[in-house]
């Protein structure tokens, strides 16, 4: 028999379960054959050997054969340990085995429905925990086999970008399906960072390995954490506007008749909402104040695309699904469709503001904030930030700074970072009494925000105040914990 080449990639499946190597062959489209062996101390001898080509399975021979391949591959998902190894080109399974040409996508669908890695599925959800991913979508998630509840699951995961707590809550089957999900797509690139330059291999390849008779364990890397360090061009790039639309369909009125009491009630949602439409904000579409947080939007979002999907229009509501469908898809009316555009590049924008800030490229955040306040002039975290960004170029003018701080304030008056970007500004002009002022009402309108907590609390002890008169300020700092919240927001450098 000729000798075997080195393997490509080896490891134990207590690191790299099954479904993370699946996935590897499956992107990279590897030819050629998988090999693992039972864990040490199992009974069992032999080998389970699989065979692909150009990324799809083929044929398998398997230590407890079954009787058609696709099913006997499904409990190996669930291993928790045992050597593997993938070898490139050649085959190992040889005439006997069992045929069958199994899309490795549509099978770790199937097995994560039932037989799943816990473990790794919540070891790689941490890794990506403060990661903004987003669906890559394409021909290729047809693979999946998605059933009707999966892919109402995946089209709200087209609404954009969201860590994967975020994503996992929008799952309506519930948090641990959620979760598999997630992760699958995770493995097969299908969901990325969305500032991501370039995809990243999910099994290292190896160094010269045993051949399948001598198996022997090496430690490969878990799969990488996806950051990517983000190119200026990368980062401070023009998000397009959303192409302008045709008026959706009308829906139809008056109501057909035999609706239940929840279908018209549903039916007449439908129809005051296409009404409002074409005068209301993204914000007032979604139902939530102007100076909610970004995470709240999402959330909002993502319960409203579950709840009006059109999948879930059936019967005599079916005359609903091609507005829904229109409005899913993100507008609703031309001008309606321009302002959801406007506002959610202007969010994409500051969110790439947001990192070159802690970069401390100010001059970079500045540009970007500058587009994103032109898209979406009403937006208060975009004129805090600048209001910021401008302090930390020290060649601007502190009257720049000022108006966008207050900008900020006209439109969210409770806006602590505002607050305390203003506070800073006014010291900086000699204005004390003004600086503790603002520094009360950022501590006021946020507990959590420690660096006006203590520039507060310092104040107080200046004055000579009683440690009776600062207890709340001293209790908020406690309950918040240590470090400053717009410290490690805006990295502003420590206090001497």
């Amino acid at each position: 028999m000729a000798e075997l080449p080195d393997p490509i990639a080896e490891g134990d499946l207590e690191r790299n379960p099954f479904a993370q190597v699946l996935a590897h062959v499956a992107v990279r489209r590897i030819t050629g054959s998988i090999v693992l062996w039972p864990a040490e101390g199992e009974p069992r001898a032999g080998q389970d050997r699989i065979r692909v080509e150009n990324g799809l399975i083929t044929a398998g021979r398997l230590i407890e054969r079954p009787p058609v391949l696709d099913r006997g591959l499904l409990p190996l998902f669930g291993r928790t340990a045992g050597p593997y190894a993938l070898y490139e080109t050649i085959d190992l399974v040889g005439e006997g085995g069992l045929t069958q040409r199994v899309d490795p996508l549509a099978l770790m669908a199937t097995a994560l429905r039932s037989v799943s890695r816990d473990d790794a599925v919540e070891r790689t959800l941490a890794s990506l925990a403060e990661r903004q991913l987003r669906l890559r979508g394409g021909p290729e998630l047809e693979r999946f086999g998605f059933i009707p509840k999966e892919q109402r699951f995946i089209d709200v995961l087209r609404g954009g970008p969201g860590t994967p707590a975020e994503l996992v809550r929008a799952c309506e089957l519930g948090e641990e399906l959620g979760k598999r999900l997630v992760y699958m797509l995770v493995l097969t690139k299908m969901l990325e960072p969305y500032d991501a330059p370039a995809r990243t291999s999910l099994v290292g390849s190896a160094a010269p390995r045993p051949a399948p008779s001598e198996p022997r364990v090496s430690q490969l890397p878990v799969p990488p954490d996806p950051t990517p360090s983000p190119s200026k061009a990368s980062v401070g790039g023009r998000a397009p506007l959303a192409r302008t639309k045709d008026l959706p369909p009308t829906p139809p009125d008056p109501p057909p008749s035999g609706l239940s009491p929840d279908q018209l009630a549903f039916w007449k949602e439908v129809v005051e909402r296409s009404r409002a439409f074409d005068t209301q904000t993204y914000f007032d579409m979604l139902g939530v104040p102007r100076d909610v947080g970004p995470d709240a939007v999402r959330k909002e979002y993502f319960a409203l695309a579950k709840r009006w999907h059109p999948d879930r229009v059936v019967g005599t509501l079916a005359p609903l699904r091609p507005y829904l469908r229109t409005v899913q898809d993100g507008g609703g009316t031309p001008e309606a469709d321009r302002k959801l555009g406007a506002i959610v590049a202007a969010a994409m924008e500051h969110q790439k503001a947001e990192v070159l800030i802690k970069r401390r490229d100010f001059a970079g955040a500045r540009s970007v904030l500058a587009g994103a306040i032109d898209l979406n002039p009403d937006e208060a975290d975009a004129h805090a930030s600048l209001a910021w960004v401008l302090y930390n170029l020290p060649s601007e003018k502190t009257s720049a700074m000022l108006e966008h701080a207050d900008r900020a304030l006209a439109i969210a008056p409770k806006h602590d970072r505002a607050h305390y970007a203003r506070a800073m500004i006014l010291r900086r002009m000699g204005d004390e009494d003004g600086a503790i002022a603002a520094f009360r009402a950022a501590a006021d309108a946020n507990p959590k925000n420690l660096d006006a907590v203590r520039e507060v609390r310092l104040a107080d002890m200046r004055a000579g105040h009683s440690p009776a008169k600062t207890s709340t300020v001293k209790s908020a700092a406690s309950a918040a914990g240590e470090g400053g919240f717009l410290s490690k927001l805006f990295q502003s450098p420590k206090k001497k």
